[in-house]
């Protein structure tokens, strides 16, 4: 079984407690209809059609440095 990346678990979370919090402060339960359609379509193609997995990727310098930060590693420069 391959493992993957930290990186785009952390992605995923993220993207999910953004969209959970953003359905409850807009009072908009169709966001997590959202939600549950990207998680799905990510299952579905076994993580290569999650939405948080490619925005992290097209942006993987940005998030490493925040994700490393998390963690008390220095942030490269």
């Amino acid at each position: 079984m391959k493992e993957v990346p930290i990186i785009y678990v952390k992605a995923n979370q993220l993207g999910i407690v953004t969209f959970v919090l953003l359905s409850l402060l807009l009072q908009q339960p169709v966001l997590l209809a959202v939600l549950w359609a990207v998680q799905v379509l990510g299952l579905a193609s076994q993580g290569k059609g999650n939405l948080f997995v490619a925005i992290a990727k097209k942006t993987g310098k940005t998030f490493n440095r925040l994700s490393d930060a998390s963690v008390g590693a220095p942030a490269v420069q």
